[in-house]
């Protein structure tokens, strides 16, 4: 993607509550989510902290993004039950995850200045998406997601804290 276009997609936040504290050598069970993401069809845009910022959609096409995403956040939930399952020993309280999905136009492209220029999501969407996010801290909840995704969506949300 060499330019900059207005583009229809969802954007997913995920966070991980705890996650710092676990053993340096128990990470690796930790480091599959980016390829449960990519291996629903999403690309991950950054990482922040112990989230991440994915994108569903930036190739094109907008027919499958809502349930792709909600693959991945699903995979994600049931990967993190295995992992607090194997290190209920070693942790005083369980690892939470939130996220938060929207779906909408984003401005997607190249930017930035320099060494860090990179292939991005901005606008409203991307917000939207962080601030859904965001709540899920606050409910307690392991995923929040828009009307707009829930209106596309054929999975079945019902698995979800």
């Amino acid at each position: 993607m060499n330019s900059i276009e207005q583009s229809e997609l969802e954007t997913l936040f995920k966070f991980g509550a705890n996650v710092t504290i676990v053993d340096v050598r128990k990470k690796p069970a930790l480091e599959k989510e980016p390829a449960m993401i990519q291996g629903a069809g999403g690309r991950i845009d950054k990482f922040i902290g112990d989230g991440i910022m994915a994108l569903f959609g930036t190739e094109g096409g907008a027919e499958n993004n809502a349930q792709q995403t909600l693959t991945a956040a699903r995979e994600m939930s049931l990967s993190l039950e295995l992992i607090n399952e194997r290190l209920k020993n070693d942790l005083n309280e369980p690892l939470h995850l939130g996220i938060g999905i929207h779906r909408g136009s984003a401005i997607v492209g190249t930017m930035g200045h320099g060494a860090a220029t990179q292939i991005t999501a901005i606008g409203d969407t991307v917000n939207t998406a962080a601030r859904l996010e965001s709540i899920t801290k606050h409910f307690g909840i392991q995923l929040l997601v828009s009307s707009a995704v829930e209106a596309e969506a054929t999975a079945d949300l019902s698995g979800f804290e």
